[in-house]
């Protein structure tokens, strides 16, 4: 059976035959007006009747005020209304007369030739540059793409940093090393959004001459992180420059060589006694300073040192040029280690007498009258990059930490001693249980000694009894 039809126009009843209509189908359309209770029905011949269904008219109802409940007038034309502003009854604040008129000049800088939104002094929250707000920034558009990927980026890389830059607020990123960032840490460069680090890297790496450059450190973003080197008078960022911390002012070089070359130069101002070799030795092989981690020219530095005690006619760029003969810091072979170890506690070989003397020739002024050479050598061991000593049994150089664990032997001698010491303590405990032994026996004897004598004792004791027997009987026969 087909499904039952919906007729909304009188023409189509003809369509369709009776059995496939109820009542409900009548009310579909509208035909003219006829109010009956009942709906009656004629005969095939005569046709369908169709009544407009009876509707019911509500009268129309209003909302009372808010205020006094009436409901012949709306709450803002309510006599008992209070105003916000002036405190009176008859109106509410939006119908004040006294509110304060629209504003005909600009907010920002109040004139009336223009608006607040075209305002050439409008600071955008966006891109922090003058002319607009943030709602007509021109880098709208960008970050909108920025944000939907349609930057052209990988999207792999870039979720690939996501994963360790996870936040839920930075779903932007930056489209040169494609880390996650917020939107207002993005800055427009070359028609790509990047963030604030890439932009201070590229601008870094710009020559100091470029307009760019200059805008950037005068106006940008860098502007007042330029410092100047005490050596070379050459400006940098600060990120770039290493700090000497001073009372007076700040002290900025270019690296830790003119840093160290300073740090000699004014240790000579203070004691003119003091050699400049040997100052410049102990900031770059000592291990009270952090130079002996780093490698460093120290003929470099003795040249600085000496342009900056105008001792030298050399220039700052003549200065720092390499050279084939210039010395780096002084790397330490196990055998002269091992030398100046033995030297210090006089293990040394006739031979090896001359290797020690060009050593401490090279390392020191021998010639100076205060040059003793068992300072130099307790000095030499101070500056070893490592803390090392010698075994006491195989005089070999060893880690102080591994001779600390065996008192002052190291592992393999440790073990030779040790299994001495075991043996000999076998040996011992082989003799104890002997002697033990040996006690047992003599104490087991004295005791069957002592249990023979009672016995004795006891066998006399008998013999007695039974002389006495014997003579008791032979007198009482006779």
């Amino acid at each position: 059976m087909p499904k039952q039809p919906t007729i909304t126009n009188p023409k189509e009843l003809d369509l369709y035959d009776q059995e496939y209509l109820d009542l409900r189908e009548s009310y579909a359309f509208e035909t003219e007006q006829i109010n009956v209770k009942t709906i009656e029905t004629t005969s095939e011949s005569e046709g369908w009747q169709v009544y407009q269904p009876r509707r019911r008219n509500k009268p129309t109802t209003f909302k009372p005020c808010r205020v006094c409940r009436a409901i012949d007038h709306m709450f803002k034309d309510c006599s008992e209304n209070s105003c916000r502003r002036c405190n009176n009854k008859g109106h509410i604040a939006a119908f004040c007369p006294r509110q304060i008129p629209k504003r005909n000049t600009c907010k920002t800088c109040d004139k009336p030739d223009h608006t607040y939104r075209n305002c050439p002094e409008n600071l955008c929250r966006g891109c922090t540059k003058l002319g607009h707000i943030e709602v007509d920034c021109p880098l709208r558009p960008m970050k909108q793409r920025n944000l939907n990927l349609a930057c052209g980026c990988d999207k792999q890389a870039i979720e690939e940093k996501r994963s360790s830059y996870y936040s839920q607020r930075q779903v932007y990123h930056c489209c040169q090393c494609k880390t996650p960032q917020l939107e207002e840490g993005l800055v427009e460069l070359n028609n790509e959004l990047i963030c604030k680090a890439c932009n201070v890297d590229f601008h870094q790496a710009l020559n100091r001459e470029d307009s760019r450059s200059k805008y950037f450190y005068s106006q940008g973003e860098g502007k007042g992180t330029l410092v100047t080197c005490k050596v070379c008078k050459i400006e940098e960022p600060r990120n770039r420059m290493q700090y000497l911390e001073s009372m007076s002012y700040d002290l900025w070089f270019c690296g830790h060589e003119h840093m160290y070359a300073y740090k000699a130069y004014t240790d000579i101002l203070y004691n003119t006694n003091y050699n400049l070799w040997t100052r410049i030795r102990h900031y770059t092989e000592s291990t009270k300073s952090a130079g002996h981690q780093l490698e460093l020219n120290q003929t470099r530095i003795f040249r600085l040192a000496k342009i900056l005690l105008e001792e030298s006619d050399q220039t700052i760029q003549e200065a720092l040029e390499p050279l084939t003969s210039d010395l780096t810091n002084h790397s330490w072979s196990n055998d002269e280690i091992s030398l100046v170890l033995r030297a210090e506690q006089g293990y040394l070989y006739a031979d090896e007498e001359q290797n020690l003397q060009q050593l401490l020739d090279d390392l020191f002024d021998t010639s100076h009258p205060d040059f003793t050479k068992e300072i130099a050598l307790k000095n030499l061991h101070n500056n070893f990059t490592v803390p090392v000593d010698l075994c006491k049994s195989c005089l070999f150089v060893q880690h102080q930490e591994d001779l600390d664990k065996h008192q002052g032997l190291c592992e393999e001698c440790a073990q030779i001693e040790g299994s001495e010491e075991s043996d000999k303590e076998e040996e011992k405990d082989n003799q104890n249980n002997t002697v033990v032994e040996l006690q047992q026996r003599i104490n087991q004897q004295d005791q069957t000694i002592l249990t023979l004598e009672e016995r004795i004792n006891q066998l006399e004791k008998l013999n007695k009894q039974l002389l006495q027997i014997m003579i008791e009987d032979s007198q009482y026969t006779e």
